[in-house]
């Protein structure tokens, strides 16, 4: 799936959203976001796709910072600036997570989410590994009481998941839309 991700996300990287959607996803894909715009086939999150670029046709500049799998879902993390036919320019900053069967997306979510605080609470560490000391001969029960009391080594804290690499600021021109979603309506 790794691999798979990593070609959805360039192709995405690169404008390429309508080959990546007819590639990577499923007939039967469920995509929604937090504004509660949903769609149910690819048929129909294809006509949205459509309607979108044909408001929204002005060059793209679209970022990639990050992405990670975990299990069968996958988290990528955009920044999308697109131009209107009248030059007007949007941005937004989404975390598209998807949920993956047999290399195909099956499920697509729009998300407003902090990534670098997502990706913490998900991605689990690997524990370190210590080298093990040679085993000792059991003690008599008299000793073991004795070092009962001594005070045991505090565990170690986990490290803080890496931040997503900050995208740069732009102009002031740029409006931030709250969802790329809404601006898909458009017709």
């Amino acid at each position: 799936m790794k691999v798979t991700l990593s070609k959805l996300d360039k192709l995405v990287k690169e404008g390429k959203i309508l080959e990546a959607f007819d590639t990577y996803f499923s007939d039967d894909v469920v995509t929604y976001d937090e504004g509660g715009n949903k769609t149910t086939s690819k048929a129909e999150k294809r006509a949205l796709l459509e309607g979108f670029f044909h408001e929204f046709n002005q060059g793209a500049e679209i970022s990639l910072f990050d992405s990670f799998i975990e299990g069968d879902t996958s988290y990528s993390n955009f920044r999308f600036i697109f131009s209107k036919n009248s030059g007007e320019k949007f941005q937004w900053d989404e975390v598209i997570i998807r949920k993956w069967k047999d290399n195909l997306v099956i499920s697509e979510f729009y998300s407003n989410q902090d990534f670098a605080e997502l990706k913490k609470s998900l991605v689990k560490e690997e524990p370190k590994k210590k080298a093990e000391a040679p085993k000792k001969a059991a003690a008599p029960a008299a000793e073991k009481k004795a070092a009962a009391p001594k005070a045991e080594k505090a565990a170690p804290k986990a490290e803080k998941a890496p931040k997503a690499e900050a995208a740069p600021k732009k102009a002031a021109t740029v409006k931030k839309a709250a969802a790329p979603k809404a601006a898909a309506k458009v017709k």
